[in-house]
């Protein structure tokens, strides 16, 4: 069956042409062939059929084989009819077989082919399917359709053949070129890369023979330059060594002649010493007795040789102590008034009544002035009002009175004077101060009478023998008591309270910040104009962090910047300065300190500000400051700290800090109450645990109730916010804090306020970030 498959499709190739043959026939025959056996060719699950129709409109293009109708007859034969056609092709082929064996008829015209017929000659003998002809030629049989498929057979094998042979011949070809062409591809590729290589090694040895070279020419150049700059500061040195030689013989020769002059002017000088000490020798015996007679008849009394206060009603001594030489005395005293009172101070008062003085010294209200008086032959009342003396400083005062003149003294110089007619003494006591006045406020040194009119250079004489001693003298004051708010242009004290010359001080107080503010906030500032700080303090902008600035001989803004203080909360702060160290305390700890450069520059008569005019006053409360003209220690900054500290009311310490708002940080975020979807809230800050968080991680709770949080329930822009129960894997309160904005992790949207507008208890959301000042929030107190 396979070889009549064969037969037939050997027949449609014949049919079509041998030209018009594919490699789908060429392919379908080999597979036909080499099959074992053969499908039914009209078998309707098979690829035959389909493979066939192929074949066929492919080499029958103009005239198929068989029309639509006799293939569709041919589709629904039998199996066993075509079994038939099968079984006698193949016995035709065996016929034929038989017949390349003998084809010749035997003995007695039998056709040794089964079922043959021989012809009339009785030579041949043709099969049934092969008739015999009937021409006069001799019989031969006739060509049959299989004898032609035979032969087309042969052919088409022999075709094949030389197609294959043909095509192993050009697929070897093809084989060689290629491989040729891929090994000259390799070879010309392995040239060029060689090439290449071998250019770039010539490339780097000529750059490194390029940089040798440079290296080479830049040492030689350096070395030259060395040797000339050698060459050069030999000669400088050798030049100098000369110069210098000869400016020392020049100093040596200017000197002796120097000593030479000297000597013989310290001779001459000594020789005019030795005649003049002998002369005043001689006048300071006679100035000496003259001096021992006069001081027998007079008083030189040192009442009180050390410093006191005046109380009131104190009575130093009796009147009958006095030595009554007529009508000339003089007091001398060092006096250190603490302030200016709005009433009358009494400093010294000689007499049993008011209306007796002699004399009686006061400070004038709301001021330093002196208001000097004694009896006189005109008034009981009569005197001199001085000029103003320094607060908080030692002044040496001397009252001298004739019967006709009262002279004061201040420092060593005097200052006023007033004549008059005859003095009224009298013996009543000597009070410090007297009963019908107030006391001074200070402290009275080194208190004298004298029985006689003291001349000016007595009186300098003991104010030079007493300055030494009251040149310096410890300096504290309480510049403010209670609650102070600071205000702008607010002068605390005037100049003249502190004690100048001294470049070690020291201030204390209490500071309470109530309110951030946007621009440079002063708090104190000691100084004429906004250069002079001495000291300086303000807050920072947005920040209660302090900004203490000092003048020194190097700079006039040295300082440091302590860490902030806390919000709404008393806070002791001590600012010592000693020569060139500054240390900041908070609370007794110290906190800051700082090298100032070419030291502080020492206490001068300008005014204190609480605040200056030159900025903006801080929103801060200060109670109890005090100066000090000198350095204190730790010790006493923690004792002045113990002993007011209880009298500071703080309020208590609420957990968290405040979300305050970019728009206006006296805005804060709160809620109501930290329960399940109580929405989130601006409000003006308030000291309350409902505007206070605490941020925990990635969380914020809720000061109120920790165990609450900020959540996100909804996303995108106008997402709401409220409070849930707190969840480290809740991704709807994971908040990452950057840039002063507080963004969902999980959106990357941030806390807003809607249209940047504040509003009390408006509702917050959340929006895309843009980093306006809207979606800024500032963690602090």
């Amino acid at each position: 069956m396979r070889s009549v498959v064969v037969v037939l499709l050997l027949a449609i190739v014949a049919v079509g042409g041998a030209a018009a043959m594919s490699q789908e026939v060429e392919n379908m025959v080999q597979d036909l062939l080499q099959a074992k056996s053969v499908p039914h060719p009209f078998s309707p699950e098979h690829e035959f059929e389909k493979r066939l129709g192929k074949m066929l409109s492919f080499a029958l293009p103009a005239t198929p084989l068989v029309t639509d109708e006799e293939f569709e007859k041919m589709n629904q034969k039998s199996l066993a009819g075509f079994s038939s056609f099968v079984q006698e092709a193949l016995n035709i082929e065996e016929s034929k077989e038989a017949a390349r064996e003998d084809s010749n008829c035997k003995k007695g015209h039998k056709c040794p082919i089964v079922g043959g017929v021989c012809c009339k000659s009785g030579d041949v003998c043709c099969p049934s399917l092969n008739p015999c002809s009937d021409g006069d030629a001799p019989h031969t049989c006739q060509e049959s359709p299989e004898m032609k498929l035979l032969k087309y057979k042969t052919q088409h094998e022999a075709r094949v053949k030389k197609f294959e042979s043909d095509l192993e011949t050009i697929r070897g070809k093809r084989e060689q070129k290629v491989k040729a062409h891929d090994q000259n591809v390799s070879e010309g590729r392995n040239k060029v890369l060689d090439a290449r290589r071998k250019a770039e090694a010539e490339r780097e040895k000529a750059q490194r023979a390029e940089a040798a070279e440079k290296d080479k020419a830049r040492a030689a150049l350096e070395a030259t330059k060395k040797q000339e700059g050698a060459e050069k500061r030999k000669k400088a040195a050798a030049h100098a060594a000369a110069e210098q030689k000869k400016k020392d013989e020049e100093k040596g020769k200017q000197a002796q002649e120097r000593k030479k002059k000297a000597a013989i002017k310290a001779q001459e000088r000594a020789k005019k010493d030795k005649i003049r000490q002998a002369e005043r020798s001689k006048k300071n015996e006679v100035r000496a007795k003259a001096e021992q007679k006069r001081k027998h008849a007079k008083q030189h009394w040192r009442i009180v040789p050390g410093t006191f206060r005046p109380r009131k009603g104190r009575v130093l001594t009796n009147g009958n102590r006095f030595k009554n030489n007529g009508a000339h005395y003089s007091y001398m005293f060092w006096v250190k008034p603490m302030q200016r009172a709005p009433w009358w101070q009494n400093i010294l008062h000689k007499g049993g009544r008011n209306n007796q003085r002699d004399p009686a010294i006061w400070i004038i209200p709301r001021s330093s002035r002196l208001h000097v008086r004694v009896g006189s032959a005109r008034s009981w009342n009569d005197g001199i009002n001085t000029r103003a003396i320094s607060i908080g400083q030692w002044t040496h005062i001397a009252v001298v009175a004739t019967d006709r003149v009262l002279r004061i003294y201040m420092d060593g110089n005097q200052v006023h004077a007033r004549g008059f007619r005859g003095l009224r003494r009298n013996k009543g006591p000597l009070y410090t101060s007297d009963p019908w006045h107030r006391a001074m406020n200070g402290y009275i040194g080194d208190l004298r009478y004298l029985s006689y009119a003291a001349s000016p250079q007595e009186v300098r004489k003991v104010y030079q023998s007493q300055k030494a001693a009251h040149a310096f003298q410890r300096q504290s004051m309480r510049l403010i008591g209670g609650n102070f708010n600071v205000r702008k242009g607010r002068v605390i004290a005037h100049g003249n309270r502190f004690k100048r010359g001294a470049n070690q001080y020291a201030y204390t107080f209490w500071l309470r910040p109530y309110r951030i503010q946007h621009a440079w906030g002063n708090i104190l500032h000691k100084g004429r104009i906004n250069q002079h700080r001495n000291p300086g303090i303000w807050l920072f902008p947005h920040s209660t962090r302090m900004h203490i600035r000092v003048g020194t001989r190097g700079s006039w803004n040295a300082g440091v910047n302590p860490r902030p203080v806390p919000m709404k909360r008393w806070t002791h702060v001590a600012v010592t300065v000693a020569g060139n160290h500054l240390t900041v305390y908070y609370n007794a700890r110290v906190v800051a300190r700082a090298n100032l450069p070419g030291g502080a520059v020492a206490q001068n008569g300008e005014q204190l500000w609480a605040s200056d005019p030159w900025h903006r006053n801080a929103f801060a409360t200060i109670r109890d400051l005090r100066y000090f003209n000198y350095n204190i220690n730790p010790n006493v900054v923690r004792s002045i700290f113990n002993q007011q500290r209880g009298l500071v009311k703080q309020r208590p310490r609420l957990p968290g800090r405040f979300l305050r708002s970019g728009l206006n940080n006296g805005w804060c975020l709160m809620v109501d109450r930290a329960h399940y979807r109580q929405r989130l809230r601006i409000a003006p800050c308030r000291n309350d645990v409902r505007y206070r968080w605490i941020r925990n991680g990635r969380l914020i709770r809720s000061a109120q109730n920790r165990a609450f949080c900020i959540d996100s329930p909804r996303h995108g822009n106008h997402g709401r916010l409220h409070m849930w129960r707190c969840n480290h894997h809740n991704r709807n309160q994971q908040w990452h804090f950057s840039h002063n904005r507080i963004t969902l992790r999980r959106t990357r949207q941030s806390i807003d306020i809607p249209h940047a507008r504040l509003g009390n208890r408006k509702q917050v959301h959340m929006w895309r970030s843009h980093g306006g000042r809207n979606q800024k929030w500032y963690y602090r107190n």
